[in-house]
């Protein structure tokens, strides 16, 4: 397969981790099959355009990425463009619903995002002031992290996702406050192992939590402490996720957490129905998405742990059918 740069080599790679099928199509063009419109669809209206695209079908659902490799800040044609490539699928693509997003290795510049934001498009890295730039690595981080929720999302349900400006929503939570992370990451270690607290490693924790039971979780001052059967504990706080095979203690009862259920219609409740729902569970998946740490539980739960927040909810179909 042929790229046209390396920045779009990075981004396929990125894409085609989370959603196999992706394919890169460089000229493309429409051909509308429609006896009112017999003729090619231009992109972008008249004069007839040719763009270079990245599809990645993800069920039902065709994402659309337009990828730039630029020494400036796209500009606000730039998502303008890809606005009319969008919609021009949506009306002629046969019923299938399309998606989009830009990715540009020098950010955009302003007017990008309230454009964005009004045509339900996803932008990568978000807006930010000139100057102020990312490095490529971590806007493909960015990149690695919202694919993965969007194809989990999707997945589960896609209610209300596709009425601006939710998707441009959906993106932006997702990147929002990234930078912090990798400040965190820099400047201290992430994960810490044992009573010495070595340095460890997300692959690390995995690899003692998976097929584990879920005893306890206990929310405190500074972090939520889980247990798990074997013994093994889980210290999860803002910027530090401590484990070991020795018990952590708590450093006190912590105030103001909000506990949650469902992630359609989600509800308040209060930490025993968390309980009674996570105790004896075998955690089956961990993922760490930077503002807020995730368990999978015997494929059939997930729990959400945040600074501030607890979760939990069933990622069984139909949503509503399993509401807790």
């Amino acid at each position: 397969m042929k790229f046209r740069n390396v920045f779009e080599e990075e981004v396929f790679s990125a894409t085609r981790k989370h959603v196999p099928n992706s394919i890169v199509e460089h000229n493309k063009i429409v051909v509308v099959n429609s006896p009112n419109h017999p003729a090619l669809a231009s992109f972008s209206g008249p004069p007839k355009k040719e763009v270079d695209v990245i599809v990645a079908d993800i069920s039902d659902i065709t994402l659309l990425i337009s990828c730039k490799e630029y020494t400036k800040s796209a500009s606000p044609g730039d998502v303008q463009e890809w606005d009319s490539v969008v919609k021009a699928m949506n009306q002629y693509g046969g019923g299938r619903r399309y998606i989009g997003m830009v990715v540009c290795s020098a950010g955009f510049s302003e007017g990008c995002e309230p454009w964005a934001s009004a045509a339900n498009l996803m932008l990568m890295p978000p807006y930010r002031p000139e100057g102020d730039k990312l490095d490529r690595s971590k806007i493909l981080a960015m990149l690695d992290r919202t694919l993965g929720a969007l194809h989990k999302r999707i997945k589960i349900s896609r209610e209300g996702l596709f009425d601006a400006p939710n998707l441009y929503d959906f993106a932006f939570k997702l990147t929002d406050g990234f930078e912090e992370l990798f400040r965190v990451k820099q400047e201290s270690q992430r994960y810490e192992v044992g009573d010495f607290k070595w340095v460890s490693s997300f692959s690390e924790l995995v690899d003692h939590i998976i097929d584990k039971k879920l005893i306890c979780i206990e929310p405190t001052k500074g972090a939520v402490i889980i247990t798990l059967d074997p013994p093994y504990w889980i210290s999860i706080g803002a910027d530090k996720v401590h484990h070991s095979p020795k018990m952590i203690a708590p450093s006190g009862e912590r105030e103001n957490i909000i506990f949650l259920k469902n992630l359609i219609a989600s509800s308040r409740c209060d930490l025993a129905f968390l309980q009674k729902i996570c105790k004896d569970k075998i955690i089956s998946s961990a993922c760490d998405w930077g503002d807020f740490f995730e368990f999978g539980l015997e494929g059939r739960y997930n729990l959400r742990i945040s600074p501030n927040t607890i979760w939990i909810y069933s990622t069984e179909n139909p949503p509503e059918a399993h509401a807790l």
